[in-house]
C-alpha cells in the first residue's frame, strides 16, 4: 500500500474526489489548509493557489456581467429597429406601393446583424476592455461609497461633539435677573453647591445697597 504512486491529475482527481465525499456542502479555509498540510503542501503554495482560484472566480463573475450586459445592449438596439420599421412600414403600405421603408429598414438591419455576431463572437480584446473598465466603475463606486459613509460619520461625531459642549456651557450659566424685576435673583437650576450660593447672596446683597442709594 505505501509503494503506490500517482501523477498529478491522479492526485488531484483523489483529492476532489474525497473532499467530495467527506465533506457536507462548502469547505471551510481551515479545512483546506489541514487537508493541504496532511498531504505535505506548503501553506504559502496553499494560500497564493487559494488568492488564484479566487481571482478567476471573479473574473468569471465580471466576464458574466460584461455578456449580460452586451445582450441587453444588442435588446436594446432590437426593440427600436422593429418599433420604428414596423411604424415606417405601416406608413408605407397604406401611402404608396413604392417600398421606400425597406431602404432604411436594410440599411438599420445591417447594423443590428453586426452588433449581434459581436455579441455571438466577442473579441478578446474588448472583452478585456470591458472587464477593465468594469472594475474601474467598481472601484469608483466603492470608492464614494467609502467616502460617503465616512463624511456621516465625521459629520455625526462633529455634531455630537457641539451639542456636548453646547450642553455644558448651559449648565454653567447662572442667569442674572434685572434690577427692576420682581425677583432680585434667579437661580441657577444646576448650581447648587455652597460656593454659588455665597455668590448668590453676595449679588443680592450689593443689588439691595444699590436700591438704597
Amino acid at each position: 500500500m505505501t509503494d503506490r504512486k500517482y501523477n498529478r491529475d491522479e492526485a488531484d482527481a483523489i483529492l476532489s474526489r474525497a473532499i467530495e465525499r467527506d465533506s457536507k456542502g462548502d469547505l471551510a479555509h481551515e479545512d483546506l489548509v489541514a487537508a493541504a498540510r496532511e498531504v505535505g503542501v506548503s501553506p504559502e503554495a496553499l494560500e497564493a493557489a487559494a488568492e488564484e482560484v479566487l481571482a478567476e472566480r471573479t473574473r468569471q463573475t465580471d466576464l458574466a456581467m460584461v455578456r449580460h450586459e452586451q445582450w441587453q445592449g444588442f435588446f436594446g438596439h432590437l426593440i427600436p429597429y422593429v418599433l420604428v420599421n414596423g411604424f415606417l412600414i405601416t406608413i408605407n403600405v397604406f401611402t404608396t406601393r413604392f417600398p421606400w421603408a425597406l431602404f432604411p429598414a436594410c440599411g438599420w438591419g445591417i447594423g443590428l446583424v453586426l452588433h449581434l455576431m459581436a455579441v455571438l463572437r466577442p473579441n478578446p480584446e474588448a472583452l478585456e476592455w470591458h472587464l477593465e473598465r468594469r472594475r474601474k466603475r467598481e472601484r469608483r463606486r466603492a470608492l464614494r461609497n467609502s467616502v460617503r459613509t465616512n463624511t456621516h460619520q465625521i459629520e455625526q461625531q462633529v455634531g455630537e461633539g457641539v451639542s456636548a459642549v453646547l450642553h455644558a456651557v448651559a449648565h454653567r450659566i447662572a442667569p442674572i435677573a434685572p434690577a427692576g424685576s420682581q425677583s432680585s435673583r434667579v437661580r441657577a437650576p444646576f448650581t447648587s453647591n455652597s460656593s454659588d450660593q455665597a455668590a448668590d447672596e453676595t449679588l443680592q446683597a450689593e443689588l439691595e445697597r444699590k436700591k438704597r442709594f
